[in-house]
């Protein structure tokens, strides 16, 4: 029947003009639905009754503002309202947004339900983004120094589980006072040989006493497609630098719901593998 099409079934949590409650009975002769909130059980009209609700969502970020709608099932929870906020802002944004709601931040794991939240009709949510915002996958840990250079190349290969934009990547300092010049580069493929070249940029690696590694920004992020191979590839013609050791196969990045998957380098002539530079 039209109740059932529309969800709306004894036990439904659901959204009514006095707050969140569980459906009672459905469709009495009068067209009422009964809803229990808290320990009371009240009438309403159908159109009172909602397990779809719908919201505004607010972008902000540098390249435009504007104002959307988004649907929030009655039934979701906070890290389902992140998800989806997360998908409506993937295709337009280019940097890694933060979500908020009344103010807070908007967890990428937390079960509280709409009804914790008080979610109602015509509430906003706020996408804020700016080039600042990043998340990091860091495969390398333990770090220590005396890593060698003679002009071969340090490589590793990976893949996203989904689409994604990659804003850099670090690689490690030099670790004594001399400076490094580092020719950094992106190949799509797992060959750098064969592959097509997707970034490059020559930097110099500065000793300091602090962060052993340094980032390298990309002047616009570049997209990625899910389980294609793409190459990091460093060459340094002579010197030392800090590197990591124990690298992980697999980092996931929960905000995202993504997997980066890292594989040795054929072409890796300088020994980065499970433990190295970048």
């Amino acid at each position: 029947d039209v109740y059932k099409r529309q969800g709306l079934q004894k036990g439904v949590l659901v959204h009514t003009p006095e707050g969140y409650g569980k459906i009672q009975t459905v469709a009495n002769e009068n067209g009422i639905i009964q809803v229990q909130i808290k320990e009371e059980t009240k009438d309403f009209k159908q159109e009172e009754v909602q397990t779809e609700i719908e919201v505004v969502v607010a972008y902000l970020c540098p390249e435009f503002q504007r104002e959307d709608t988004m649907i929030i099932s009655s039934s979701a929870s906070e890290k389902d309202i992140y998800q989806q906020l997360r998908l409506l802002s993937e295709s337009d944004i280019p940097y890694v947004p933060k979500f908020y709601y009344k103010g807070k931040l908007i967890s990428h794991d937390s079960e509280q339900t709409v009804e914790d939240l008080k979610v109602a009709p015509g509430d906003n949510f706020l996408i804020l983004a700016t080039n600042g915002d990043f998340l990091t996958a860091k495969r390398l840990s333990s770090e220590t120094s005396n890593w060698m250079y003679s002009g071969l190349p340090d490589a590793i290969t990976f893949t996203l589980s989904k689409d994604a934009r990659l804003a850099g990547f670090g690689v490690y300092k030099s670790s004594n006072e001399q400076n490094l010049k580092c020719d950094a580069r992106i190949y799509e493929g797992d060959l750098p040989s064969k592959g097509e070249l997707i970034f490059a940029r020559v930097i110099t690696l500065q000793y300091t006493d602090d962060d052993q590694t340094i980032p390298i920004i990309f002047d616009t992020p570049l997209n990625l497609k899910a389980n294609q191979k793409y190459t990091c590839w460093i060459k340094i013609d002579n010197g030392q630098s800090y590197f990591g050791q124990y690298g992980a196969e697999s980092v996931n990045i929960p905000e995202l719901n993504l997997d980066v998957k890292f594989f040795n380098c054929k072409e890796s002539y300088n020994g980065t593998k499970s433990k190295g530079q970048i």
